[in-house]
């Protein structure tokens, strides 16, 4: 009978950079997708490995990738002497895989009772087994298939537009202490009278907090909100996108993200699937910056001349 205990997860989210998943087309993320529910054990260096109790939920492919390994062993006899010996056991770790925007969210873990596997090993493995998967669907590339650690950084300036095209309800601002409300910032425009006396206030106000963490509604409607955020450097927003779904913008993407699921199970709970993608649809916008990217390659792509042309 399947656990239902729910316990602290530690995700990480890779992107795949190769091969370039602006030439993926439906038939190979069917291809994908059926290997990958598939299943099956394959051997390497004589241990078996491969996806384990998988699904396909919409354009998601997920559940666990296994490998085995070997156990080392101390125990006393009847004679009080030690033995060592070596078993064989498995260990596993959950995938998701997006097969629009070519991403993986993959648990991390610690494993420290095996002689030959470790967490890397493990997540190596599971990228192994990945390129094998994409090479059978056809797609072409040379090498190995990366798999690059998330990132995605906004400036000061990106933010700030964020803040003022957006309904917001939180903002967090930080280095304020001797900083003060840019000139050329229009508060009450155009009332410059009453502008430079509340830049004035904010400014005297600063110098009592270096980091000012504000809850509300429509936030960037507040004079004193936003004559804060032009002063420091502001390091979360949140509010609505233009989906109306509730969102995060962060100065720099977490590089780590802690969620509570429940891994126990044979199958990986489809509950606990929402959970994680409510999760990443409020920390990165359901990729939405990754799909803009791909398009761009697509685009660049659909723009360079055929062999034998010359660029118009």
């Amino acid at each position: 009978m399947d656990q239902t205990n729910g316990t602290d997860v530690t995700l990480h989210l890779y992107t795949i950079e190769k091969p370039r998943w602006n030439q993926v087309n439906n038939n190979h993320i069917d291809s994908i997708s059926g290997q990958i529910v598939e299943g099956g054990w394959v051997f390497v260096e004589g241990k078996r490995r491969g996806f384990l109790n998988c699904k396909r939920l919409e354009n998601i492919v997920y559940g666990y990738y296994a490998q085995e390994g070997e156990i080392h062993i101390e125990q006393y006899d009847e004679n009080q002497q030690l033995q060592s010996d070596q078993e064989n056991s498995f260990e596993r770790i959950l995938f998701l895989l997006f097969l629009v925007e070519g991403m993986v969210v993959v648990q991390s873990t610690r494993i420290s009772k095996y002689i030959d596997l470790s967490g890397p090993a493990l997540r190596k493995g599971l990228f192994d087994a990945l390129e094998v998967v994409f090479k059978r669907a056809g797609l072409v590339f040379r090498g190995r298939a990366v798999f690059e650690r998330y990132k995605h950084e906004y400036t000061r300036e990106q933010l700030i537009v964020i803040f003022e095209s957006h309904s917001i309800n939180r903002i967090l601002v930080r280095d304020l202490q001797n900083s003060s409300v840019p000139r050329d910032l229009k508060l009450f425009n155009p009332n410059f009278d009453a502008d430079e006396f509340l830049k004035s206030i904010i400014a005297g106000d600063l110098h009592l907090s270096d980091q000012i963490d504000w809850s509300g509604q429509d936030i960037q409607k507040t004079k004193i909100a936003r004559g804060i955020l032009h002063a420091g450097n502001p390091q979360i927003i949140e509010g609505l996108d233009e989906y109306g779904e509730l969102r995060e913008w962060e100065i720099s993407t977490p590089e780590t993200l802690s969620l509570e699921v429940n891994t126990n199970n044979v199958h990986f709970p489809e509950e606990d699937i929402q959970k994680i993608l409510a999760f990443f649809r409020r920390k990165l916008g359901l990729f939405t910056e990754r799909l803009a990217m791909l398009k761009h390659q697509q685009d660049e792509a659909d723009d360079l001349p055929l062999f034998g042309q010359s660029p118009k």
